[in-house]
């Protein structure tokens, strides 16, 4: 299984890491030398996944859906974040 880095993000200082692998794409924060880390599974549509099987994509989500993924990522990142600096 490949897995893919995405270009590292920041917030607050603190830098945001994304991968995917397979149907799996999550997050990697480090604060305080702690890793702090979630997933979310998302299916390609069957569409892409013939496409990308036959080997005529070299994805399996299109741009848009990687970017709304990523998004969706970040906004789970900030709220980790948010939470653990306002707990200590």
């Amino acid at each position: 299984m490949n897995i893919k880095t995405y270009k590292v993000d920041q917030y607050k200082k603190k830098k945001i890491y994304y991968r995917n692998y397979g149907e799996m794409f999550e997050y990697l924060v480090v604060m305080g030398g702690e890793l702090y880390t979630a997933h979310i599974k998302i299916k390609p549509s069957f569409k892409m996944k013939m496409l990308f099987l036959l080997g005529l994509k070299e994805e399996k989500y299109t741009e848009d859906q990687t970017k709304a993924i990523i998004k969706q990522l970040r906004l789970m990142a900030e709220t980790t974040i948010d939470h653990i600096q306002k707990n200590k």
